[in-house]
């Protein structure tokens, strides 16, 4: 039987289910983690007392030889070969030895995620930082830009009062010349 077939005979599609090829030594085998099965119905005359046939993934912690492989890992790997391979469930009460190790890859599983979550903190962290001292050099750069046109309106309007006052003192002369070329010709 293959693995999605198989998986989908189990209670929550095998999830926590011992699994292994057929072809591999008694105590090597796939703790199941995480399933994601479709089913279609069956065409033809396949025997399947569901109707319906089973494809899909599977993930899992491999024990090789009563042994983890990759426990540090943060995600458990996708099962490979599960089309391959006829595979079959391991009983429980074949591996009571291993609860130490189920117990070992769980607490490495939820150390690994933990220090994950962690790092994520720290990122964000790290970006929240980041971005404050952006926008405070932002608003520096702000504050100095406003400064210099303040200084630059006030450059400004100090020209245009000088420019103003040559401006009405040239009227003024340009007036009493006028007054004066006035009062001689009279």
């Amino acid at each position: 039987m293959r693995l999605p077939t198989l998986l989908a005979s189990l209670p929550k599609d095998g999830k926590h289910a011992l699994v292994r090829p057929q072809i591999w030594p008694e105590n090597s085998f796939y703790r199941v983690t995480k399933t994601n099965l479709k089913f279609r119905e069956v065409q033809g005359s396949e025997p399947n007392e569901t109707y319906l046939r089973a494809k899909g993934k599977a993930w899992g912690q491999l024990f090789w030889k009563g042994k983890q492989v990759h426990p540090r890992d943060r995600h458990s790997p996708p099962i490979k070969n599960a089309l391959k391979h006829k595979w079959e469930i391991v009983p429980p009460t074949s591996v009571a030895s291993m609860s130490s190790a189920f117990a070992a890859a769980d607490q490495a599983q939820a150390q690994a995620e933990a220090a994950a979550r962690a790092e994520l903190v720290k990122k964000r962290e790290a970006k929240r930082v980041r971005v404050a001292e952006a926008a405070e050099a932002k608003r520096q750069l702000q504050a100095i830009k406003d400064e210099k046109i303040a200084k630059h309106q006030a450059w400004m309007d100090e020209l245009y009062r000088i420019a103003k006052a040559k401006r009405l003192a040239k009227q003024k002369e340009l007036k009493e010349q006028e007054t004066g070329e006035a009062q001689s010709s009279q």
